[in-house]
């Protein structure tokens, strides 16, 4: 999925804006299908309507440490009509998936 932030005002962004946040609907951080042995360490994943960290295959040993995760979740599946969004989420029955993070 590709996704353009475009910032309209003339200038270094660094320079016209105190800061830019933006909160996308899909993961923040997502796995390729069917691998094995992933390692998502050290990063902080915050302001997302999907998921920190989403799997959608058979994704596993998958270690998601030291991370700072917060303000995740949200987005609107029309098509079931429920709120998604989950702070690590897989949906193929993954085997050693762990999570040491600290959630903000």
């Amino acid at each position: 999925m590709r996704a353009v932030l475009s910032l309209l005002r003339p200038g270094k962004p660094s320079e016209v804006y105190e800061d830019i946040e933006i909160c996308p609907a899909y993961p923040v951080f997502t796995l390729p299908c069917d691998i094995s042995g992933i390692t998502v360490d050290n990063l902080c994943m915050k302001y997302a309507a999907g998921a920190a960290v989403s799997g959608f295959g058979r994704d596993d040993d998958i270690s998601v440490t030291n991370c700072e995760i917060g303000f995740i979740g949200g987005v609107l599946n029309t098509k079931l009509n429920v709120r998604m969004g989950n702070t690590v989420s897989t949906w193929a029955g993954n085997i050693n998936l762990r999570a040491a993070c600290q959630r903000k």
